[in-house]
């Protein structure tokens, strides 16, 4: 993972194509590599390439199963009232 890390370091620097450069890198590394690849996305998103950056996000999203402490993990539900359109 020191691929990822130093990936976070430099995005928290703001140099964004280095650190997409050790992001890739890190996720070539794993056979499920879910935090580079979301962590792609976050750059991508910065560097306003929304259309990429859903994609990194959506294909992370299908082919790993999310848990949390070991329960599938399940998309929660908003009912605050301002979270509806009026």
């Amino acid at each position: 993972m020191a691929h990822n890390d130093l990936g976070q370091v430099l995005e928290e620097q703001g140099r964004l194509e280095d650190a997409l450069l050790h992001y890739r890198a890190a996720a070539k590394g794993l056979s499920r590599p879910l935090d580079p690849m979301v962590n792609i996305g976050h750059v991508l998103d910065k560097q306003g390439r929304y259309d990429e950056a859903i994609g990194y996000y959506g294909d992370r999203l299908r082919t790993n199963v999310l848990t949390w402490n070991g329960t599938p993990w399940r998309r929660p539900t908003c009912t605050t009232p301002w979270a509806s359109p009026t």
